[in-house]
This record gives C-alpha cells, sequence and structure tokens, in this order.
C-alpha cells in the first residue's frame, strides 16, 4: 500500500471513530436529559401532593402576624377582608371553588389563620407554580351580526308590450326611462283618463 493510501486510509478510520463518538455522546446526552425531565415530573408531583398535605417549610408568614392574638371570630374577620384586597389586587385569579379550596387547604395544613393580602399572593403563586391553581378560561370573543339588508319587491304595472300588443309587467326602471308618449301608448292614457288592461280577458276595460 502506497503512502498515500495509508493516509487516506488512516484519515477514514480517524472521522469515522470521531462520528461514534459523537453519536454515542449525544445518546448519552439524550438519555440524561430524559432522566432529568422524568425526576422533574416526579418532584413536581409529589411537591403538588406535599403542598396540600403536609406543612410547608417555606411558607410566607406576614410580620405584621407574628404574635398577634385574635379570636376565632377576629381571625375569620380579618382572612375575608384580606382574601377581598387579594382579589381586588388579582385580575388573573379566578374566582372558583376548586382554587378558594386549594387556598384554605394551604393554610389549614399549615395552621395559619390569621391572613394577610401579602401572605394569600405568596400562596396563590406557588399553588399557581405547582399546577393547583385553575386559570382563568378564556372570554369568547363577542359575535358581530351583520346587518340584515332588506330588499323592497320593485313595484310594477301593467301595460301593453308594443312589440306583441300582450299585456305585460313594467318594472318601476322601466317605466322611469318612458318618454311621455311612449308611457301614454304602453298604458294607454286617452286625455286624462286611463283605460285600464283586464289581464285575464286581454280586452279593454272602461
Amino acid at each position: 500500500m502506497r503512502e498515500r493510501d495509508r493516509l487516506e486510509h488512516r484519515a477514514f478510520i480517524e472521522q469515522e471513530r470521531a462520528r461514534e463518538s459523537e453519536e454515542a455522546l449525544a445518546s448519552k446526552l439524550s438519555k440524561a436529559e430524559q432522566e432529568f425531565q422524568k425526576n422533574a415530573r416526579e418532584l413536581a408531583e409529589v411537591t403538588r401532593k406535599n403542598l396540600l398535605s403536609v406543612k410547608d417549610d417555606g411558607i410566607f408568614i406576614d410580620p405584621l402576624t407574628v404574635g398577634k392574638r385574635v379570636t376565632v371570630d377576629e381571625a375569620g374577620s380579618i382572612a375575608r377582608k384580606a382574601a377581598e384586597e387579594f382579589v381586588a389586587a388579582t385580575p388573573d385569579y379566578y374566582p372558583c371553588a376548586t382554587n378558594l379550596n386549594a387556598l384554605m387547604k394551604y393554610f389549614e395544613v399549615n395552621e395559619v389563620f390569621v391572613l394577610t393580602p401579602s401572605m394569600i399572593s405568596a400562596a396563590y403563586d406557588k399553588l399557581r407554580n405547582a399546577g393547583l391553581i385553575t386559570a382563568r378560561p378564556a372570554e369568547s370573543e363577542p359575535v358581530i351580526e351583520e346587518p340584515v339588508t332588506t330588499i323592497e319587491p320593485e313595484s310594477e304595472e301593467i301595460g301593453i308590450d308594443q312589440s306583441t300588443g300582450q299585456p305585460r309587467a313594467y318594472t318601476r326602471w322601466e317605466i322611469d326611462r318612458m318618454s311621455a308618449e311612449e308611457y301614454r301608448r304602453v298604458f294607454r292614457i286617452r286625455g286624462m283618463s286611463l283605460v285600464q288592461i283586464d289581464p285575464r280577458t286581454r280586452k279593454e276595460a272602461m
């Protein structure tokens, strides 16, 4: 084998090895990505379940509520006012039973009963990121009805067809384009009298 052939063969072998190495690396990266996504899904599912069943060490507590002593009735009144302020300040919040129950369950599990708008907002963001909040349905676009144009039937008058001598209907468009003489002939006007045509007998009726 000539030196040139040996060099070309060596280059080919090196290229094949490099390609195989790249394919092996790509396969490992793909498997690692799949494993990562699987673990992320499992972690998200565990987080979803724990948020409404296990105390959250990362729950936000408003410093204004720390050490505050209130009765059960006072706590309920404070929570209702905080909820009203939260809803007013959060236009993307969808007020439905599912969302209300999720928020109430979250605070109940964490044994937190004195609430502020900022605490509800933090809990809302956490539950929404975990997929536990129902999004507001998209509003359907209003249907714009097209105006209905009513076409009035064109008025007609019975006259004598000058080419056949038989009665026929003349439209307003045809009448408007007649000369005075043609009009008198078609509708047989004699002086101030109008001779009417009876289409059933095709005879003049005076």
